[in-house]
């Protein structure tokens, strides 16, 4: 048939309707070899229902039993969508764990509770990206620059890391059996990814070292190793051509080199970014057939200038002859032999997985589960003698007193890209909790701020029975809140950046408007100022008092608009935030100033030991969001420097996502605690870190750089030049794999399995480790490797082993570290492989990237 422009004229072609059971449905036979059921599903489409299919929110076609699916949930730590999941800690939380098998472990409850929801809907569409059988994780993107607003959803700087712990999630969120995958997982954002400013259109510029070495080096694993069967392709383009476009990328280096046999999916509105951001052609139709000429299988996202790209142009694109039929139909290949072996098209009781019960979601197990990651996370940095003893861990029998302050004390931390818990603990919540069992009296004092932030979850409350954490927001698809709302939900907070963050279907027209109604909670009387942030118009009303009246505002770009009132009795005040879009980009962030806390200090001078649970939040660091400094947030060196001039035996606890640079507090305060956004047992983790029930084993996935000094230009994508422990030249503040214990550990014995090999070969190295402190505890000892001949600029040392292993106190265990020597050289562009030059190279066991135990050379021929 011709076929004419656009979708509409397609849908003359319905076929035959077929019924469940009838005989015609040969592709339901299990009995037949995959590709053959692929196929004789594939033959019975029509055109229209085939390009339906390589779009990511696939529709039903119920004449053919297909149902409606959406791919392009999340499972970053925890399934995102929908209901109440377990949250884990963020991804960089995990990585300060070494430990895949851990992680592996959460992976396959992520999975489970994936299953568990999809078995009890019977397979049955879940709502708007809400299907759960389809992951965009995990993250495996390099965290280059600090930075980077997403450096929390990555396993650190480190490509060995980031490589065994992404192959360990991919294979524990896809499952174990041979044929049926538990759940797709999605390694991202491939490649380059790792800014967030201007990230639409953004070219990287670097060589083929750069991108096998480091960026492309754990994409690799998670397709070799863990068997992914889905990739993400990136927003950015490599030297000139962008990723879902990249033929280089998509078809040599993923299909061709490493084998993949998946498919591709674009990241949410990248194919439109191809014409209306890195203006690589010219109309959406060469859009759609540029990237699936280069080997991208689907779409995802309409979230952007030309959305449903598929679905819309590709008709045209075809009559055109930019694309083949034959190509549309490889990459429908592709989608529907993962949706067979998920299981869409079998008998439940074929798929192992049908089983899983919802009583899995939001466990007991689980939550265990989260807590021991919390803990294996969280790192200790300092903590120095104060009157001949650390205040670390907290003895009940020279503590009598705790007061908790700081702007993350009574937050739950979970980071970005989270499920919403039924149950979470605060910092505040799990240390009073423990030092009340203990017999310790605890004060704890609300933040008390001198600058404007984010309102914390904490403070607000859809009601003042407090119930349920943040605002109800009503949508409406007008821009003055008429007629009837389009959806209603419930915000945790007012934070968004929505041009950036996962495509909202609220948020994502031309024109709209939202009211939130709840509570807000000022925990202390006083001036209390607000700020709204937000293009559009805005007006908030605090018990009735319009604090801020800018409805009539029509800019669209962002601006910022405050008002004070003075609250005159603690606890809960009604709270009604308005806003209308103005069309651009849209963003709103409803911050406060809260009164001085001057009132507090004779409690402080009074307690033993002060813990300030301060860092940052979502609102510095999120997707679309960069940071512009490693610095701690304004005020909060100030402020611990007040509290430190009261009472000097202070624990900082600080929770983030990616590197803080804190010289003050490194130097003059006692003790310094690395929590990440630690989940929701993270409060619990906590307390059992500063109480001593678990003994600190994280350590860091990245360098604590000592000041925004030590950081190279945001867009520079050449590491030799001082980036990473790789390469870096000055001392950090903390380096990378570094983390203290409450015990100590003794490293002896080193031995290596041959002292002379060929290039290739396999190299353990055994050592003895010792804990020789009075408490058991886990050490993590890393293998690192320097090569002595450079005809290159190499790394000074790089992490090609790690073995996480548990000492009770005054016993010794047996340590091997595998090496492959395959991986001491570097990319040879000419001859397209990784060389690795004869010579020595020092095998070196270490307790961090800057504290190397013993070492033993090997030479390579």
């Amino acid at each position: 048939m011709a076929l004419a422009i656009g979708v509409i004229s397609l849908a003359a072609e319905p076929g035959p309707v077929l019924r469940a059971g009838d005989s015609d449905r040969p592709w339901l036979d299990v009995g037949k070899p995959l590709e053959e059921r692929v196929r004789l599903l594939k033959d019975r489409l029509t055109l229209k229902e085939k390009i339906s299919l390589i779009y990511f929110l696939a529709p039903a076609i119920d004449r053919l039993g297909i149902k409606e699916y959406h791919h392009g949930n999340e499972g970053l730590h925890g399934l995102v969508r929908p209901g109440n999941n377990t949250a884990f800690p963020q991804a960089i939380a995990l990585g300060a764990t070494f430990d895949p098998d851990l992680v592996h472990e959460m992976a396959v409850a992520v999975s489970d509770e994936a299953r568990a929801r999809w078995n009890a809907t019977q397979g049955n569409h879940l709502g708007l990206y809400s299907d759960v059988l389809t992951l965009w994780s995990p993250v495996v993107n390099m965290a280059r620059d600090p930075r980077w607003g997403r450096t929390q959803e990555t396993y650190g700087e480190d490509p060995w890391l980031t490589s065994r712990l992404g192959v360990a999630f991919v294979r524990g969120l896809q499952g174990d059996d041979p044929f049926y995958i538990k759940a797709v997982s999605t390694p991202k954002h491939f490649a380059g990814n790792n800014e967030e400013s201007g990230r639409m259109s953004k070219n990287i510029s670097c060589d083929e070292r750069y991108l096998f070495e480091y960026e492309l080096f754990p994409f690799r694993a998670c397709v070799q190793e863990g068997n992914a069967q889905s990739i993400m392709a990136a927003y950015t383009a490599i030297n000139g051509v962008p990723s879902s476009a990249n033929s280089w990328l998509l078809n040599d280096v993923l299909r061709q080199r490493w084998g993949f046999t998946g498919y591709v999916v674009s990241d949410c509105g990248a194919v439109s970014h191809v014409i209306d951001a890195h203006h690589y052609v010219n109309t959406p139709e060469a859009a759609i057939a540029a990237c699936l000429n280069a080997g991208l299988d689907m779409e995802g996202g309409y979230f952007a200038k030309y959305p449903d790209v598929v679905n819309l142009y590709l008709p045209a694109a075809l009559e055109q002859g930019l694309v083949k039929m034959e190509t549309v139909d490889t990459a429908l290949t592709r989608v529907l032999t993962a949706r067979f072996r998920l299981g869409m098209f079998d008998p439940v009781e074929k798929v192992p997985y049908s089983k899983i019960p919802e009583s899995v979601i939001n466990s007991p197990e689980h939550a265990a589960l989260a807590r021991k990651l919390a803990c294996e996370s969280i790192v200790l940095l300092k903590n120095a003698p104060v009157k001949g003893s650390p205040l670390l861990p907290i003895n009940p029998v020279k503590i009598r007193k705790i007061v908790i302050v700081g702007p993350n004390a009574d937050v739950a931390n979970l980071g970005d890209y989270s499920s919403s818990p039924k149950h979470t603990v605060t910092p505040l919540q799990g240390l009073k909790e423990r030092a009340e069992k203990a017999g310790i009296a605890v004060a704890a004092y609300p933040w008390q701020n001198g600058t404007s932030e984010p309102v914390p979850t904490s403070a607000l409350a859809t009601g003042f029975d407090g119930r349920t954490n943040g605002l109800t927001g009503r949508y409406f698809a007008t821009a003055d809140l008429t007629g009837e709302p389009a959806a209603t939900r419930v915000d945790r907070s007012l934070n968004f950046n929505w041009a950036h963050i996962e495509p909202d279907p609220l948020a994502s027209g031309t024109q709209f408007s939202v009211e939130w109604t709840g509570a807000i909670h000022c925990a202390a009387p006083g001036n209390y100022t607000f700020t709204v942030t937000a293009d559009g118009g805005a007006e908030l009303e605090v018990d009735g008092h319009r604090v801020i009246s800018k409805w009539g505002e029509k800019r669209a770009t962002r601006a910022s608009h405050s008002g004070e009132l003075r609250i005159e009795t603690p606890g809960e005040h009604q709270v009604a935030l308005r806003y209308h879009h103005a069309g651009g980009e849209t963003g709103l962030v409803f911050g406060w100033r809260t009164p001085s806390g001057d009132q507090y200090v004779p409690d402080l001078k009074d307690a033993d030991l002060v813990i300030a649970v301060m860092g940052i939040g979502t609102g510095l660091e999120i997707e679309g969001k960069d940071r512009k400094t490693l610095q701690l947030p304004a005020g909060q060196e100030e402020f611990l420097r007040q509290v430190a001039a009261v009472n000097p035996r202070v624990v900082v606890v600080t929770e983030s996502g990616s590197p803080l640079a804190m010289p003050w507090v490194s130097a003059n305060l006692p003790a310094l605690v690395q929590a990440w956004y630690p989940g929701q047992e993270g409060g619990a983790a906590i307390a059992d870190i500063l109480f001593g029930d678990a003994n600190p084993s994280g350590r860091l996935p990245l360098t604590f750089y000592a000041d925004d000094t030590q950081l190279r230009p945001m867009e520079e994508y050449d590491l030799t030049k001082g980036r990473t422990y790789l390469y870096l030249d000055p001392k950090p503040a903390y380096a990378f794999g570094f983390g203290l214990s409450y015990t100590t550990f003794q490293y002896a014995n080193l031995k290596l399995s041959r002292t002379s090999a060929a290039i290739g070969e396999k190299i353990t190295a055994t050592l003895d480790v010792t804990n020789t402190g009075d408490r058991d505890g886990d050490e993590v000892v890393q293998g690192y490797v320097t090569a002595l001949k450079r005809s290159v600029p190499m790394p000074k040392r790089q992490l090609w082993a790690f073995q996480r292993v548990s000492i009770p106190h005054g016993q010794t265990r047996s340590v091997t570290l595998a090496f492959d020597t395959a991986n001491f050289g570097h990319w040879d562009k000419a001859q397209q492989r990784f060389v690795v030059e004869p010579g020595e190279f020092v095998i070196q066991a270490a307790s961090s990237s800057d504290s190397v135990r013993l070492q033993k050379v090997v030479k390579l021929w």
